[in-house]
């Protein structure tokens, strides 16, 4: 080779490899001093600001937002997360309802449950009810035992006196079960009473 050629082959070399100034990459940004920075790879000292790319001829190719703060990502992940529970719950209620109107396809299959729901509540309450007035004679009954007493409380038997206080006791406990059982039957109603107009909608909507 002629010793002539070899600077020319030199400089096409060390073209061939820097490649074309449009293929390089170029990143600037001002950090927080407002220092202007430019560097051929992202910048560390801008991560928290924006960054500008550049080819080789200078033309901005992107920019580059900031990288969020951890309360940031914090954020972000919350919200993915309430995102993400939000179409659960839609296909949970898609699923529901799918169920509800394959259980209940018409108002009549609707309201046949809801008269046996509370056939069943009623017949408890009936009994209950009944107990309640036997307990209510019971405790009536010790009380005029306990009234030929009155001019001597203390001279009353303690036998009455305390099946009194046993009779009042039951008395008062089978109440309670009874309030129970009503706001049972209230209950049952309001189910059956919410579930009517989510599927009053449901079967307009399938043109029932």
């Amino acid at each position: 080779m002629r010793p002539r050629l070899l600077p020319v082959l030199m400089v096409i070399t060390s073209a061939w490899l820097a490649g074309p100034a449009w293929a390089q990459k170029i990143y600037t940004c001002v950090d927080k001093n407002g220092r202007r920075i430019t560097s051929d790879r992202p910048i560390l000292e801008c991560i928290d600001r924006e960054q500008r790319q550049l080819s080789g001829s200078g033309t901005v190719q992107r920019v580059i937002p900031p990288s969020p703060t951890l309360e940031e990502k914090a954020q972000a992940e919350a919200a993915r997360k309430a995102a993400e529970r939000a179409r659960q719950r839609e296909t949970e209620e898609v699923q529901r309802d799918r169920a509800l109107v394959l259980r209940y396809p018409n108002q009549t299959a609707h309201d046949r449950a809801r008269a046996n729901a509370l056939e069943q509540v009623d017949l408890v309450i009936g009994g209950l009810s009944e107990r309640e007035k036997s307990l209510a004679l019971r405790v009536q009954d010790l009380d005029q035992q306990l009234a030929a007493f009155s001019a001597q409380p203390n001279s009353a038997p303690s036998l009455l006196r305390r099946q009194r206080l046993d009779a009042e006791a039951e008395l008062a406990q089978q109440r309670r079960l009874l309030q129970q059982q009503r706001a049972e039957r209230d209950r049952i109603n309001t189910k059956f009473n919410e579930e009517l107009a989510r599927l009053t909608k449901l079967w307009l909507s399938d043109g029932r």
